[in-house]
Order: C-alpha cells, then structure tokens, then sequence
C-alpha cells in the first residue's frame, strides 16, 4: 500500500503559543459519550487508567438516546 508522502511546497505556519487550564489530571480523555466514547471509558477505567468523558450535551448515548436510532 502506497503512504502519503508530504508535498515539497506545503506552507508552514507558526502560531504564538496558548494558554490552558488544567482542569483534571487523566491517563485518558475520551471525547464524546455515545456508545463507542461510552466502552472507550469504560474498558480503560476497566484497565486501571485515570479517565475523564468529556459530553457536548447534557446526557450520555449519543444518538441511541437523543434520536432513539441505535447503532
């Protein structure tokens, strides 16, 4: 299988640095608790890993419980 190879005149930018709070010390952050975020947490509290589930909206299911459509 072929790999990417980078473009010989890809720009390149530089950003000034940011600033962020630490809000939680984690081993794993899983974006999103929908059913695949939801076993992502789970097996790596499972493992003994430090997690923090991180949800846009204000429950868990992702679309199994906000548009009743199951994956």
């Amino acid at each position: 299988m072929p790999s990417l190879k980078r473009p010989e005149n890809a720009a390149r930018i530089e950003l000034p640095p940011r600033r962020a709070i630490v809000a939680a010390d984690t081993d794993v952050l899983v974006v999103g608790g929908g059913p695949a975020g939801l076993g992502a947490a789970i097996g790596a509290a499972q493992a003994g890993a430090r997690v923090v589930l991180a949800e846009r909206y204000g429950f868990l299911g992702g679309n199994a419980t906000a548009a009743l459509v199951m994956p």
